[in-house]
């Protein structure tokens, strides 16, 4: 009876030893998963140009972009204003100054640097003069930096016509664009030129 007791234990203690193998051998293998969060710097956000919409002229206005950077508004935005004010200058020399209009209206196409450096001096004499005559603003907004400075971001928007007379008629008095050349036909090729020189000389972001 005892030994008959006994194997009935021994068969009980292999059995359940057998089954825990068993077990464990069947047991799926844990699946690894990643949990740990992206990095922020790793994540890609939409960014928004400021006045994005508007950096473009069109057949009535010339536009122009200009940022400013300060530790108060005024200082921004005054900044903002310069530099938008330099920027006429440069689309207009850059406007004026391209190959097809140089070769069309230069009484010495021949000489391409000359051409290029007295439509550049004529561009920063407009523009000048323009700036104090006036001009409206197109776009105008805030942005602050993490380090609570603020950046002032503009679009200004200058009457086409106007610029376009005064670079015809100065360049017509000093000798530098034929003086029968009429208005209509420098308005065609500046229009042509401004849409190509804003195509490839887009502003971008600067924060």
């Amino acid at each position: 009876m005892k030994k008959t007791i006994i194997y009935i234990a021994m068969i009980a203690i292999v059995g359940a030893i057998f089954v825990g193998c068993k077990s464990k051998q069947q047991a799926p293998a844990p699946i690894a998963t990643n949990t740990r969060p992206i990095p922020a710097d790793m994540v890609e956000t939409s960014v928004t140009f400021p006045c994005d919409g508007l950096l473009d002229s069109d057949m009535n206005f010339l536009r122009v972009f200009g940022h400013g950077n300060g530790m108060d508004r005024t200082m921004a935005d005054e900044r903002a204003h310069q530099h938008a004010l330099a920027n006429l200058a440069v689309k207009l020399g850059g406007v004026t100054s391209a190959e097809n209009m140089r070769v069309a209206v230069s009484t010495n196409a021949a000489n391409q640097e000359q051409f290029h450096d007295k439509m550049v001096a004529i561009s920063r004499v407009v523009a000048n003069n323009v700036s104090v005559a006036g001009f409206r603003t197109a776009c105008a907004e805030w942005t602050v930096s993490q380090n609570r400075s603020f950046n002032r971001y503009i679009v200004l928007e200058f009457g086409k016509q106007e610029l376009v007379r005064q670079m015809l008629q100065i360049g017509q008095r000093e000798g530098h664009i034929r003086a029968d050349y009429d208005f209509d036909r420098y308005m065609r090729m500046f229009n042509e030129n401004l849409r190509e020189y804003e195509r490839t000389n887009r502003p971008t972001p600067t924060w």
